[in-house]
């Protein structure tokens, strides 16, 4: 991890011409495989919202909106609810 550090800030400092290629093809496989680790749903997808119980009618389409970052929902007491019967408002 240390040389992914190094490596990076040697291209922001002196540009791609001052990197080797070696160096250069391993910050893009880095950046790459973070980049989907941080897109796949599983990631995004680790935390449920605890007042939607697995057997309501859009429990599936409420951690699916989730996962993709459309809805976060509330904190509230270190848990992520999603406050069922809340109104949406026009400015959310």
């Amino acid at each position: 991890m240390n040389d992914i550090v190094k490596y990076t800030f040697e291209l922001l400092e002196g540009g791609i011409g001052q990197v080797s290629t070696k160096k250069f093809n391993i910050l893009i496989a880095f950046f790459t495989f973070a980049l989907f680790v941080a897109m796949s749903p599983v990631a995004n997808a680790s935390t449920k919202f605890a007042d939607v119980p697995s057997n309501h009618e859009a429990f599936d389409e409420i951690n699916y909106l989730q996962s993709l970052g459309i809805i976060q929902g509330y904190s509230e007491k270190g848990q992520q609810v999603f406050k069922l019967y809340n109104h949406v408002t026009r400015g959310q």
